[in-house]
């Protein structure tokens, strides 16, 4: 044997070739027809003539000017064939290898969205407008928030001291009934003369604080359950610092929902507890649940997920982020920063899974139109965030992302 592959092999791996040559060529003729019709249609409509378009729902060109002026209408329609062509060309790698084809689509997409006009102020109309209406001094303000941005070290998405904890968010009343070198416990009591037998434990992500599920007392999960005759406990984890970089995900599970379940049962002398989690506090919870059901626990009556990964083998754009040079790469930036990620690092990478809502959107407003972001109680959370042991988050890649060890079977001791 020489190592080569055998001729069905070789034939099989020449079609995808033929027909990922075939998509490029498709994509490339699609663009220049596109663009044919556009200058067609820009020259009519430069001479009086009336353009019948059905614009795409694109809330980047919702601006009146992106389809009064014919020639941002022009820039507008141009890159959109522009975008479409690049999308197209990194479809053409679906077949050849799909792990790769998910990260160019995905670095693609950033770079279409990079370079939309929209993204710059000499070709985005309500910046030319604003900036004609104000004299320049939106491009003043806008500097200002950007030099403010960079002290910070990210993007305000909502003003600093839009909220204050206690005042405005987390406002529901409770009290501290336990701590341990990990977290806090909050006993939230039922308002209600009737209370359910069954208290419930809610668990959020330990890259942000406690209160996502209680924030502005209109928008408060916890106050609605506490209404409606709920005792509801909720954990609030520590920031760690270096001392804390060698706690794995056993630790996170014994610390966390195992040790606030024993409190909980204490406390209210209920044999079930109903638990929530939310994001990675959730996926915490999916291991509390396994583990308590492999031990024969009875603990859990009921267990709901808010946002929560559950289905590893297909983790969407984020798996661009993750590959094993790439968690290398991870671990040693981790150590070199004391032993935990800082919380900015990861709000940085779920901004770009949505980066037109999440990044451009804030860039052109408080940058170039020298606005404020408005008051938002879900972005003022997720901007409150923590920081991350190393050992914990690198078994979340390693072993969850990478080897999808949650979805397998495994033998309990």
């Amino acid at each position: 044997m020489n190592g080569n592959p055998e001729p069905t092999d070789h034939t099989a791996h020449s079609a995808l070739n033929m027909n990922s040559l075939w998509q490029a060529q498709q994509a490339n003729w699609t663009a220049f027809l596109r663009s044919a019709e556009l200058a067609a249609s820009a020259y009519f409509r430069f001479l009086g003539s009336a353009v019948e378009r059905e614009e795409p729902a694109d809330k980047r060109f919702s601006h009146d000017a992106w389809q009064a002026n014919p020639a941002f209408d022009t820039l507008k329609q141009a890159y959109l064939i522009t975008e479409q062509w690049l999308l197209d060309l990194a479809d053409a790698w679906q077949d050849v290898d799909p792990d790769l084809y998910q990260r160019i689509q995905f670095w693609t997409r950033q770079y279409a969205d990079a370079i939309s006009p929209t993204n710059f102020p000499l070709t985005n109309p309500e910046v030319i407008q604003e900036t004609i209406r104000t004299g320049g001094a939106n491009l003043v303000r806008g500097m200002e928030n950007l030099v403010a941005d960079v002290q910070r070290g990210r993007i305000s998405q909502v003003v600093p001291d839009a909220f204050v904890v206690g005042k405005d968010l987390a406002c529901t009343p409770g009290k501290v009934v336990f701590r341990n070198k990990l977290i806090e416990l909050i006993q939230y009591t039922a308002v209600t003369e009737q209370v359910y037998t069954a208290p419930i434990l809610a668990i959020a992500p330990w890259i942000n604080k406690y209160y996502v599920m209680d924030l502005s007392p209109h928008n408060s999960l916890i106050k609605y359950l506490t209404d409606s005759g709920f005792t509801v406990f909720a954990i609030s984890w520590k920031n760690p610092d270096s001392s804390l970089k060698s706690l794995d995900w056993e630790d996170y599970m014994t610390l966390g929902p195992l040790a606030a379940l024993a409190v909980i049962k204490s406390i209210t002398r209920a044999e079930r507890v109903n638990m929530v989690g939310y994001c990675l506090g959730g996926i915490m919870l999916q291991t509390t649940v396994a583990y308590m059901t492999a031990v024969s626990d009875p603990t859990a009556n009921t267990a709901t997920y808010f946002a929560t990964h559950q289905d590893f083998k297909d983790v969407g754009d984020i798996a661009a982020f993750i590959s094993k040079p790439e968690v290398r790469l991870l671990s040693l930036l981790m150590d070199l920063s004391g032993g935990y990620l800082d919380g900015r690092n990861m709000a940085a990478t779920f901004n770009m899974l949505r980066a037109n809502d999440l990044y451009w959107h804030y860039v052109i407003h408080n940058y170039m139109l020298g606005q404020q972001p408005p008051d938002f109680d879900l972005l003022y959370w997720n901007s409150d965030s923590t920081r991350v042991p190393k050992a914990i988050h690198m078994t979340l890649l390693r072993d969850f992302f990478l080897e999808d060890k949650l979805g397998k079977p495994v033998a309990w001791c």
